[in-house]
């Protein structure tokens, strides 16, 4: 029940479908992320090579550690969901008969299933 209330096989075919434009806009993200701090970084060089000792801001090394710290952890973690991306859409190919099976109604699911040997009666 809990499969068909979920929409059946076309709703999971669906979620494991949108995966990789969901991967895709994170790492899209990141890289912008990325980039922002690499020209800020660029532009705080320029100023400080231009101006010397007269440029007594704090140095954008500092200022973004915490930023570009992070930027690696959810770069690890995008490699991480890439892996079990991967996973979850072997693992849904393999059992794409047997979820098919769980979408259908009552009788259908009874229908498709082997029935035990002996008969079912008590020995």
């Amino acid at each position: 029940r809990d499969v068909r209330a979920a929409g059946g096989l076309a709703a999971l075919a669906q979620l494991v479908a949108e995966l990789p434009e969901l991967l895709q806009r994170n790492k899209d993200i990141l890289n912008e992320a990325e980039r922002m701090l690499r020209e800020e970084a660029e532009a705080d060089a320029a100023l400080r090579a231009q101006f010397g000792p007269r440029w007594s801001r704090s140095p954008s090394e500092g200022l973004t550690e915490a930023f570009r710290a992070n930027a690696a952890k959810y770069a690890q973690i995008i490699d991480n969901a890439v892996r079990a991306d991967h996973i979850v859409q072997q693992k849904f190919q393999q059992h794409r008969d047997n979820i098919e099976l769980l979408s259908r109604s009552e009788d259908e699911i009874g229908a498709g299933v082997p029935a035990a040997p002996g008969g079912g009666g008590a020995e």
